[in-house]
């Protein structure tokens, strides 16, 4: 098995046992660089070049790691927001800072591979269950729309996310051929 194709691949199908693989080793990457940025933006709290977190949440619940990778994506997104738009204040009255500037390309290049890989394991988890990979618009959006609104619909909000983790993590593909390719597990 091929990794970076496991990851980074958007044809043919993937079964449930290589997207609890491919959840894992995106919950590594997030993980590494959240490590990343938090000691390149507050190097005091890092000991020895590497920081010191408690992961105990992430081994506690495993079985949300799509929904910790969603929620890392989001943060992250919105921290992309923020300090893009402190740049572009700083830029427009004078005062680049090359922290952050450096920060925010640090930050998008750790979030570039996170999306494409979501995107392309999710997009394989469907092709599996016999569904075309347009599915992933309002299986990873319903969610954003729901945080975003005020408090009442963040419950529903939440209630959306089990949706995906239902379908690609616990649902069987498709049996034998289908018009994206082979069975995976035979």
């Amino acid at each position: 098995m091929n990794v970076l194709r496991l990851l980074f691949y958007f044809r043919g199908r993937t079964n449930r046992a290589k997207f609890w693989l491919a959840s894992a080793i995106q919950l590594m990457f997030v993980i590494a660089s959240e490590e990343l940025i938090v000691y390149y933006e507050f190097p005091a709290l890092s000991v020895g070049g590497a920081l010191l977190l408690n992961i105990d949440q992430f081994m506690l619940f495993p079985l949300v790691l799509p929904l910790i990778l969603l929620s890392a994506i989001g943060n992250r997104l919105e921290l992309t927001y923020f300090r893009g738009y402190e740049l572009a204040r700083d830029v427009g009255i004078g005062t680049v800072n090359r922290i952050d500037v450096e920060f925010l390309v640090i930050n998008l290049l750790c979030l570039l591979p996170l999306v494409v890989s979501l995107t392309a394991v999710g997009i394989k988890r469907l092709h599996d269950r016999d569904k075309s990979g347009l599915w992933l618009f309002p299986m990873y959006l319903a969610p954003v729309v729901f945080y975003v609104a005020p408090v009442m619909t963040m419950v529903a909000g939440w209630a959306v996310l089990i949706w995906p983790l239902v379908e690609f993590g616990f649902l069987r593909g498709t049996r034998g051929s289908n018009r994206y390719g082979p069975d995976p597990l035979t």
